[in-house]
């Protein structure tokens, strides 16, 4: 009986750690799948060049202190932002059999945020008015 729950803790202790490096989102060659709406084409091009880890883990502290707003301050703001639409699209737009990003809205959304007007035209039709874009 003694042997079972350590040969258990052991297996735990085990499985807890194995995300540790596998887990992260930021090292996975998965990685452009998250963010597909916001990287360019040369940019994706030149990260699936890499095959070292430490040269992703690198490229991308580089892709997102690009777009560091307030690059002196702790927190990513942008970074914050683009993970917060991503999750606010997963639950809030469905058509279909498309979910969060795989919608015309959810990529809008993820894009440029929140419109500033919406008007509904009927039949589940909708015009999203944003401002004029800075670039």
């Amino acid at each position: 009986m003694k042997k079972k729950p350590i040969v258990f803790i052991i297996v735990l202790v085990c499985l807890l750690n194995i995300p540790s490096s596998a887990g992260r989102e930021d090292t996975s060659k998965n990685w452009v799948k998250g963010i597909e709406l916001i990287i360019t084409d040369s940019e994706k091009a030149e990260f699936e060049k890499l095959k070292k880890d430490k040269d992703r883990e690198a490229f991308i502290l580089l892709f997102w202190a690009k777009r560091d707003p307030t690059p002196r301050t702790e927190h990513n703001e942008f970074k914050e932002e683009h993970y917060r639409r991503m999750e606010y699209v997963k639950d809030n737009f469905i058509y279909g059999y498309n979910k969060g990003v795989q919608t015309d809205q959810g990529k809008m959304y993820v894009r440029l945020g929140n419109p500033l007007r919406v008007f509904s035209q009927g039949a589940g039709t909708e015009i999203w008015v944003y401002p004029k874009p800075s670039w």
